[in-house]
């Protein structure tokens, strides 16, 4: 059973949805633009403020990143695999760059927490150390031509899908029913997955997040488009959500650890009630 967008609106973020007039429902292709052409658009924007030095520009940017490859793999019947596969060595890059600094912003911001903070007190000057080093090699890169390329190379690859106002409309259905069809897909491998993830290795733990979070990101962008989708991927949208933050935080627990050296406070049993959390959201 199909549920509106609109409706489903009230727990996403605030941002303005996309309305379609029933004569010019979107097709894939022009989605998928819509979605690019938003996340291209954040990067851009976001850029001059992650150059300065600002945490909170970097992860806006780190999030468009990966909502434009999440629209690139779940559109990728859609679209010219061949052109996006030569991106995918730069986006790899560009995301690598604002990982490492995203990710010393977070373990600073956990060493600062009451839990922590007497325990991290003797790496703090190293830690704000490196951060500062992974934010300098960060604006480096965006201010380097590459970076530069590769926008240019975005806008041009976006141009060759249609927009809005060139579309003629899909059937609703057809489109429905991909989205529907594909997420199904997505939403299986993840129970299926998730139902014993303590027994999971790291790096299995880590492609697992990744999945969860392009997961919900799809359903999110989807969303914002007035897209309609089942009521079961809105409501699973949300336990995505919150095994993403699970697994996140379960990554920056042993981040820290590694960081300062030694195991944080009650380490084994925050990291086993995470874990724990994980499996009931998802049996």
């Amino acid at each position: 059973m199909r549920t509106s967008a609109l409706r489903n609106s009230a727990s996403l973020p605030n941002t303005a949805l996309v309305t379609w007039s029933p004569q010019a429902i979107p097709d894939c292709p022009t989605i998928f633009h819509e979605i690019a052409t938003a996340c291209v658009g954040a990067v851009r924007t976001s850029g001059k403020r992650a150059v300065a030095g600002d945490p909170d520009a970097v992860h806006t940017m780190r999030i468009a990143l990966t909502k434009l490859r999440a629209a690139t793999l779940f559109f990728q019947p859609w679209i010219s695999a061949a052109e996006w596969q030569l991106l995918n060595k730069e986006l790899d890059w560009l995301n690598s760059a604002l990982g490492k600094a995203r990710n010393l912003d977070v373990t600073i911001e956990y060493s600062t927490r009451r839990r922590y903070r007497h325990w991290a007190a003797q790496c703090r000057r190293k830690l704000l150390r490196l951060q500062d080093k992974a934010h300098r090699q960060l604006a480096r890169k965006l201010c380097s031509t590459r970076y530069s390329s590769l926008m240019l190379e975005l806008d041009r690859l976006l141009k060759q899908y249609p927009s809005p106002e060139d579309s003629k409309g899909a059937p609703l259905d057809r489109v429905s029913d991909f989205c529907e069809k594909r997420l199904h897909t997505w939403r299986d491998d993840l129970s299926r997955q998730g139902r014993h993830v303590s027994t999971l290795g790291c790096k299995q733990q880590h492609r697992f997040r990744i999945q969860s979070k392009t997961y919900r990101y799809t359903v999110e962008s989807l969303l914002r488009l007035n897209i309609p989708l089942s009521r079961e991927d809105f409501s699973y949208c949300e336990i995505a959500k919150r095994v993403h933050k699970a697994l996140g935080d379960l990554r920056d627990l042993r981040r820290l650890r590694r960081s300062v050296g030694s195991r944080p406070p009650h380490y084994r049993q925050h990291r086993r009630k995470l874990e724990k959390r994980i499996e009931r959201l998802l049996r």
